[in-house]
Formats: structure tokens, sequence, C-alpha cells
């Protein structure tokens, strides 16, 4: 983690409890603001509450650029608890009550705040990314005469078939950027060489499968990431994750591991069951409707989101939690 991340954590924690001291968030969502100088000191602490989360979460983005790394972070626990449980929960709640107290979002729109905060380019086109790399790259060929462009391939550059590629219908720059916007990396409060090499490959995979597009590919491999996570750290945590079957031990179902875990660990059923029951519809479809839904994208994109935040939480937690 890095010295900016970690101060700008502390410091959305300090925030963050100064602001409760002042009121909560169901009456700022109430828009009981109080008024005169509570008012303004409330006004004051959002706004910093708005900027720094936008800060946590470009540097997480930029950790997620590292793609030769796993989208695993090592952070203190108390910083990661207030991260998980505070103030990613209650962001986009932070950033509503901002645009009402202080009247941005009628004079902006909650469409052009998203925009200011996510830098993105206002042009009414879907591909703006992959309009300006094609357009590039024409550009720079027809500029160039035939002694030049023999030159640059030469050199090692392939423009033509460059220009190729960025026509393939799966070059989706704009798609991907928009999806690595939903990830965030998973955060863990023990060293990162206690987790397992191939969880941490894992999750790569499942992060790469879903910024591009491929969500049964991501929600299969939550699946399969979340149960392993139960079964590693089963005998720290006192968890009974094997069982005699016919005279031999053997892992428990993932159903029955869910149940081991819920009993320590109660917040983690429900998103247990989605990525189980999720994963099972994918690997084994019983249903006619479990095929049917395989053809909504949008359905699907949602249902892996959700997989990898139940996959993420389940890793966070085992992994930080101390001995049971």
């Amino acid at each position: 983690m890095t010295t900016e991340l970690n101060l700008n954590l502390a410091l959305a924690k300090q925030h963050f409890q100064d602001l409760m001291t002042l009121t909560t968030i169901d009456h700022l969502l109430n828009r009981e603001y109080d008024s005169g100088p509570k008012r303004e000191r409330i006004q004051e602490l959002i706004g910093s509450l708005v900027s720094l989360t936008k800060a946590i979460e470009d540097e997480f983005s930029a950790y997620l650029d590292k793609a030769d790394d796993a989208p695993i972070m090592h952070m203190d626990l108390e910083l990661r608890d207030f991260y998980a449980n505070l103030l990613e929960p209650n962001a986009i709640k932070l950033r509503d009550i901002f645009l009402n107290i202080t009247g941005f979002g009628e004079s902006l729109g909650v469409a052009g705040w998203e925009e200011l905060l996510e830098g993105l380019n206002p042009s009414d086109t879907k591909t703006p990314i992959a309009n300006a790399v094609s357009w590039g790259l024409e550009r720079w060929w027809t500029m160039l005469d035939d002694g030049e462009q023999q030159d640059w391939l030469e050199r090692g550059f392939n423009i033509e078939a460059a220009i190729d590629l960025v026509d393939k219908g799966f070059f989706a720059p704009d798609l991907w950027l928009e999806n690595q916007r939903l990830l965030r990396p998973v955060l863990v409060a023990r060293p990162l060489n206690t987790v397992p090499s191939h969880v941490q490959y894992r999750l790569r995979e499942i992060y790469r499968s879903f910024v591009h597009g491929l969500w049964m590919s991501s929600i299969a491999l939550s699946r399969s990431v979340a149960e392993y996570a139960i079964i590693d750290n089963g005998p720290r945590l006192g968890l009974e994750v094997s069982q005699e079957w016919r005279g031999k031990k053997e892992f428990k179902k993932l159903e029955r591991l869910i149940d081991e875990v819920a009993a320590k660990y109660p917040n983690l059923r429900t998103p247990l069951e989605k990525v189980r029951t999720t994963g099972n519809r994918i690997l084994h479809p019983k249903k006619k409707r479990d095929v049917e839904v395989i053809s909504f994208p949008k359905v699907m994109r949602e249902e892996a989101l959700v997989c990898i935040k139940g996959t993420r939480l389940v890793v966070e937690s085992l992994y930080s939690f101390a001995r049971g």
C-alpha cells in the first residue's frame, strides 16, 4: 500500500468519525442538515470524504493497472475494516448527499457530476478511446510513403496489422475501462505471501475475465476461489472442512462448507450462497431458465460483478481473521 493511499484512508476515517459525531447517514439522506456553523462543518466533511473516496478509488484503479500482479493488496486491518464496512458501502450515499447539500445536483445533474468525477469524455460517442486509436493509426499510416511504411515495419511497427486489429469486434477498450472501474483490489490484513499463489493467480484471472467481458468465466472462477479460501483457512479458523465418506476423508461440498463458515461468521452466508448458486447455474444448468439467462449480457455482467464482490469479501475476511 502506498503512503498516499494510507494517508488518504486514515484521513477519510477521521473525517467519517467526525461526521458521525455531528449527524447520521440516515439524517443526511432525509436532508436533515441542521444550520449555521454545524451545517457548514457537515458540508465540509462530506466534501472532503467525496474527494478522498475518489482519490482512494483512483489509487485502487492504478493498482489494478499492473497486469502482471494479482489484484490483491495488503492493508492494515483497521483501515481495511473502515473502508470495507463504512466508506465503500456509503460512498454513493455520500456523493448524493453532497449533491443535495451543495445544490450541485440541481445545476449539474447526476450524470454531469459522474462525468466530472470520472473524467469521462463528454462526447455522445460510446467508443471515444477506440475511435482515437483507430483514427490515430489510420492518420499515421496514410501520412507515410511506401519507403517509410517499410522502414517502420522493419523497426518492429506493423501499423497495417494494428489498424486491422482495432477494427475487430473484440477490440473494445472503452468497455474494458468501464468494466475495470467497477473493480477494486482484494484487501487483506495478512502478508500477501500467506495467500497461496494459485489463489492470487485465480483472482487475477477473475478480474481479467470480467474486464474483457467473459462473465461466465469470472463467475465459475469466483466459485472456485471462494470454496478454496474456506478449505485453506478452515483448520486455522477452527472450521470442520472435511468429513468421512465411505471410509475415506474428503472435503465437504460447498453447501456444507458455507454452513461451517456461517456458524462463525454469519455475514458471509449471503455472499457465499450467491456465489455458489450462480456458479452452479453456470457450471451445471438444470433448468431452461439457467440456459436462457446466459443470453442476456447485462444480466450476466451484473451477476458476475456480484459474484466477484462476494468472493472478494470472503477472501478478504478469511485471510484477515485471526485464529478462531
